[in-house]
């Protein structure tokens, strides 16, 4: 009575022991386990006592379009959207929402190891597996985004799109993206960042629902209505709801990935992911992807300098192209039109930079054009040895820094000197390669600044 009383529980009750579950014969590493959690039966009755209370007020306190765990209602036909715990904002009393964070905040482990229970470790988040509890407060944490997201839909000015957020950091319009997003949904080994193209995948699953009526696995009314004993490539229900319609029409997805109906008909699995491979279709290898793939730096530089291989910077000449602006002079010389060849090795600035670097890592060559630069490191330092992945990281670094300096001098009306950035670059690979014993044993005779 204590709990119900003073909110107050005894850690020991609220420990929850875990049972490590072979799944494999003489397992040899931890992840050959199964966890199963185990509450005490004290516990236990403390939360099916809340859990029998919360049930009787559920349908009152959750929207209809929330549905798991809550009784007359089907999970089928609900989307998880979001995690938080809102009892006090749904109007539940004040000591009974002090008894369910008891249950939270005071959760503890002990692994049971040959037989016998180690000592305790708290818990630090997450609801746990088997306490009556944890669904309906996920159903509680779900129902909170629900609503707030019910009041966002009838916004008028909310607009969100992810390519949007990618470029801008925020949901308004812009009128120009950097890359394309077709091409950033593209393998990293295609020049693009590998990003899921929804649209695409939502194909790929659709497919997977006509793979299953086509082996006799949706058994409903598909077959009794609409297929009879047609052949399904054949059959076009055109009196059929939309959602069926769709289902038929995706043996065209089929027939763009290059599978016939003999093929769908004799596969023993489908797999969305592959499916997904197939429509995307082949893309053509690109001969700098060893350049930011296999980058060590910073991911700011990377991103930069792949933006800079691909001519995707917002230099003046491009910003000119896209009607954004008339004047194309260079901000740093005023003598050249601003292109990337220009402002990363044509600029005496730039120029003296990356001839510093250039001599700092024992390359004795002159600068060469943006493109041969580029060339030359594609065949010069695309393998796995320590040099070659410094001059990966200080190029990447080189084009970063005069970027930076460059839009400095642009919006901040502030010059740093080709020394000074120079030096900010060897400092920071050797600060960065300091996590790879490899590339810090060879950058330890290099502890010095060219002049």
């Amino acid at each position: 009575m204590e709990f119900f009383e003073e909110s107050i529980i005894c850690k020991a009750i609220n420990c929850t022991t875990i049972t490590l579950i072979p799944k494999v014969k003489n397992p040899s590493n931890i992840k050959e386990f199964r966890p199963i959690l185990c509450c005490t039966v004290l516990y236990k009755i403390i939360s099916k006592i809340l859990t029998s209370r919360l049930q009787e007020v559920m349908p009152e306190l959750i929207d209809n379009c929330q549905t798991a765990f809550v009784p007359e209602r089907l999970i089928t036909k609900n989307i998880i959207m979001s995690h938080e715990l809102v009892m006090r904002l749904l109007g539940l009393p004040e000591k009974y929402v002090r008894w369910v964070m008891v249950c939270i905040n005071t959760v503890s482990y002990s692994v049971i190891v040959n037989g016998k229970p180690a000592k305790p470790f708290e818990a630090r988040r997450g609801l746990r597996q088997g306490d009556p509890l944890s669904p309906l407060l996920f159903v509680i944490a779900m129902d909170y985004l629900s609503r707030l997201m019910k009041q966002l839909g009838n916004n008028k000015d909310f607009r969100f799109h992810p390519r949007r957020f990618l470029w801008s950091s925020s949901a308004e319009p812009i009128k120009k993206a950097l890359i394309a997003w077709d091409k950033l949904c593209a393998p990293k080994v295609a020049g693009g960042l590998n990003f899921t193209n929804i649209e695409l995948w939502n194909k790929a699953a659709i497919c997977k629902l006509l793979w299953n009526v086509c082996k006799m696995k949706e058994k409903l009314c598909v077959h009794t209505y609409y297929i009879k004993n047609n052949n399904i490539w054949d059959t076009e229900p055109k009196n059929a709801s939309w959602v069926i319609q769709i289902i038929f029409k995706a043996k065209e997805q089929f027939q763009e990935a290059g599978y016939s109906e003999k093929d769908v008909r004799h596969s023993d699995s489908f797999s969305t992911r592959k499916m997904y491979k197939a429509l995307q279709g082949e893309f053509q290898k690109v001969t700098w992807r060893s350049l930011v793939c296999k980058n060590k730096g910073m991911p700011k530089w990377i991103f930069i300098l792949r933006l800079a291989i691909q001519d995707r910077l917002a230099t003046k000449e491009r910003l000119a192209r896209w009607g954004s602006i008339d004047e194309t002079l260079c901000t740093m010389c005023h003598r050249s039109n601003e292109t990337v060849q220009h402002l990363f090795f044509d600029y005496d600035y730039s120029k003296e930079i990356w001839q510093k670097l250039l001599h700092w890592k024992g390359v004795m060559r002159r600068g060469k054009q943006w493109k041969e630069e580029v060339q030359w490191a594609e065949k010069k330092a695309a393998g796995k040895s320590a040099g070659a992945e410094i001059y990966r990281m200080v190029l990447a670094a080189a084009v970063y820094h005069i970027w930076q300096a460059r839009n400095n001098t642009i919006f901040q009306k502030k010059q740093t000197n080709a020394q000074s950035i120079v030096k900010l670059i060897i400092q920071e690979v050797h600060i960065r390669a300091q996590n790879c014993k490899k590339l810090d044993t060879y950058l330890s005779n290099m502890n010095w600044y060219p002049v």
